[in-house]
């Protein structure tokens, strides 16, 4: 029974809906920026608005939107990403639970050993506690062992 990732699911249908928020944010600003900024004047002693507040939240307006532009998309960025990686992580998983070859990680290595070209010839040579002669192959490692 494997890991379904339930939390990476979630988290990633959490970035469509933040990235709506942001959007009806964006649309309503754009829409009504003159109401949004009387509003401001309107209730800045509420609020404990200082004068010039007003004048510049209408002058960094076009930096709202940029922000809100680029936060929308983090969040369908978010949305792809998170789905890929759960994607790839439950494939993962799947693959875990296949049995593997002993050595499995030492594979790679035996793989060069075997495909070493050699053409350096033959070689003989005996080893420690034995009498008999082995015939190999010289390769890149050579001339660093005993």
């Amino acid at each position: 029974a494997s890991c379904k990732r339930f939390g990476l699911s979630i988290s990633a249908f959490a970035g469509p809906y933040f990235a709506l928020v942001y959007l009806t944010i964006v649309i309503s600003l754009a829409a009504n920026s003159k109401g949004f900024l009387q509003y401001l004047e309107d209730h800045k002693t509420e609020m404990f608005l200082k004068d010039s507040t007003v004048e510049n939240a209408e002058r960094l307006m076009p930096l709202t939107y940029s922000f809100l532009a680029v936060f929308i998309f983090v969040e369908a960025s978010r949305f792809r990403t998170l789905l890929q990686l759960k994607e790839h992580l439950i494939r993962r998983d799947s693959n875990a639970l296949a049995p593997r070859a002993a050595g499995f990680a030492n594979e790679s290595l035996s793989k060069a050993l075997i495909e070493d070209p050699g053409d350096s010839g033959t070689v003989t040579s005996s080893r420690a506690g034995g009498s008999a002669a082995v015939s190999e192959t010289p390769s890149w490692w050579d001339g660093a062992g005993p």
